[in-house]
């Protein structure tokens, strides 16, 4: 059984297309819920992810490669100053 409760506020909604996706790996779906729970202000980079998840570049990218495979989400390479 499963307990859930009522919440209004401080919360994510997922789409369950997402988590009960079979392409997509396990660690996939809860990289996609990590992304979902940032703020909408949030500036979403290859390095920022990595210094906040404390996760290789290679696993931030296999990840995000996945997602945007099944259409969950968009990349768009920026290069920066450094």
């Amino acid at each position: 059984m499963v307990h859930r409760e009522e919440h209004n506020e401080n919360f994510t909604i997922i789409d369950n297309a997402v988590l009960q996706n079979v392409n997509l790996s396990f660690e996939a779906r809860g990289f996609f819920a990590y992304l979902l729970s940032l703020p909408d202000e949030w500036g979403f980079s290859v390095r920022g992810l990595v210094k906040q998840t404390g996760v290789s570049k290679s696993v931030i990218l296999r990840l995000m490669n996945e997602l945007q495979a099944e259409g969950f989400i968009k990349c768009k390479k920026n290069k920066d100053k450094s």
